[in-house]
C-alpha cells in the first residue's frame, strides 16, 4: 500500500507542473495538500510494515518465553494476557481497491487511538472510489477499526507461525 500512496503522491506533485504555469492556484493548492497527505501516509504505512515485520520476528523468536513467563518488548511486558489491536485501511482507484492490515499494536501501550483515527480517516477519504468493492472494503475496514476485537498472543502466534 505504501507504494501505491507514494505513486499517487508523485502524480499529484507532477500535476503541479500543469497547474502552476497556468496560475491555477486553487488546483495547485489542492495538489500540494493531497500530494503531501499521501506522501505522509506512504511514510507511515512503510514504517508500519517495518514495525510489523520486526515485531512478528521478535514474537517468533521469543514465543516460548512469552507463553510461560512473559518477555519484554520495548519496555513492555508481553505475556499471554496482553491484548493487541490490528487496524485496516482501504484505498480505491477506478476499478481497483487495495486493502491493508496494520501491524499488531499493544492495546494499552501504543498510540492506538491515534492509529485508529489515522487508518479510519485514510479509509473514509480514499476507500469509496471503486465499484463494486470500494464501499464494501471501506465499510468493513471502518467497522473493524471502530469495533474490532482485540487479540491475545496465542491467536497471533497461530497466524504468524
Amino acid at each position: 500500500m505504501h507504494y501505491v500512496t507514494l505513486v499517487l503522491s508523485a502524480l499529484f506533485f507532477l500535476a503541479l507542473g500543469h497547474s502552476l504555469p497556468r496560475n491555477d492556484l486553487d488546483n495547485a493548492a489542492a495538489q500540494i495538500i493531497l500530494g503531501t497527505v499521501l506522501f505522509v501516509c506512504s511514510v507511515i504505512f512503510r514504517r508500519d510494515k517495518k514495525y510489523h515485520m520486526e515485531f512478528t520476528d521478535w514474537i517468533r523468536r521469543n514465543h516460548l518465553q512469552i507463553m510461560t513467563e512473559g518477555a519484554e518488548y520495548d519496555g513492555v511486558l508481553i505475556d499471554r494476557d496482553t491484548e493487541f489491536r490490528q487496524y485496516q485501511a482501504c484505498l480505491s482507484i477506478g476499478f481497483l481497491s487495495f486493502r491493508l492490515k496494520s501491524g499488531y499494536y499493544i492495546k494499552e501501550y501504543s498510540l492506538t487511538p491515534l492509529l485508529n483515527l489515522l487508518f479510519t480517516t485514510f479509509t473514509m477519504l480514499g476507500g469509496w472510489w471503486s465499484i463494486p468493492f470500494g464501499p464494501v472494503y471501506t465499510i468493513r475496514a471502518i467497522l473493524n477499526n471502530l469495533f474490532g476485537k482485540t487479540k491475545k498472543i496465542d491467536q497471533i502466534l497461530n497466524e504468524i507461525v
